[in-house]
């Protein structure tokens, strides 16, 4: 088997509640100016964010493949740009637009502005036994080099894959049963599916899955990491 996940990292959401009010359509106990942010760096490079000129990650410069989870920022069109550790000049800079009492996610996939996307995080409330039976998940490919990738998450009594998920592509969420599961990510052209180390599912949450990295050869050196969403 020619393929070789190097790295899984289970990150936890930052202490908000916008996650859990809405999966109970509940509004968020945020102040009506602010929107929340997840900063995903899935590229070679350590690098820093910065809003507005500020940088927002006071504590430790993000890492390949490192996130700190949801950060609140303020709402309406700001400026964002980017800047690889010890550099001073960013490589993006943009104003971007996001809405009051939204969660979206940003992603820094290299290291050129044409590397940068983001999505709007909106998932299907779940409320009674949805709650108790079901997760929620989704899939995005931040591989520049590897074209349309297909992600598998296989347990005992359910499947689900999103597959040709093109570069800076996020997919929906979808229901998926809670449990243990193996996960699979591989390049469409190279449909090889691995199994690895099992993931656990744990009912009522949301996770984003994601692939990244510079393939070697077919799957080799491919990295795959998973976010807890709330």
């Amino acid at each position: 088997m020619n393929t070789r996940i190097k790295a899984l990292f289970f990150v936890a959401a930052a202490v908000i509640c916008w996650a859990s009010c809405k999966k109970s359509n509940d509004d968020p106990a945020a102040t009506s100016s602010l929107s929340v942010v997840g900063f995903f760096n899935l590229s070679s490079n350590d690098v820093n964010f910065y809003v507005n000129g500020t940088r927002i990650n006071n504590t430790t410069t993000y890492y390949p493949g490192g996130t700190l989870g949801y950060l609140n920022v303020i709402a309406g069109a700001q400026n964002y740009s980017i800047k690889i550790d010890g550099s001073t000049t960013p490589f993006f800079e943009k104003s971007l637009t996001f809405a009051t009492d939204s969660g979206y996610s940003l992603y820094v996939s290299g290291k050129t502005a044409n590397d940068i996307f983001y999505s709007k995080d909106l998932w299907v409330p779940d409320t009674g036994t949805n709650l108790t039976k079901y997760a929620q998940i989704r899939y995005v490919n931040a591989s520049s080099t590897s074209g349309n990738m297909s992600f598998v998450l296989r347990g005992t009594t359910d499947s689900a894959q999103f597959s040709n998920v093109a570069y800076k592509t996020t997919t929906n969420f979808t229901r998926v049963n809670a449990g243990i599961h193996y996960i699979g990510v591989y390049r469409a052209a190279y449909p090889t599916v691995p199994k690895i180390d099992t993931v656990t599912i744990t009912a009522g949450k949301i996770y984003t899955f994601y692939g990244y990295g510079t393939p070697v050869s077919g799957n080799l050196d491919i990295l795959a990491g998973l976010f807890n969403n709330g």
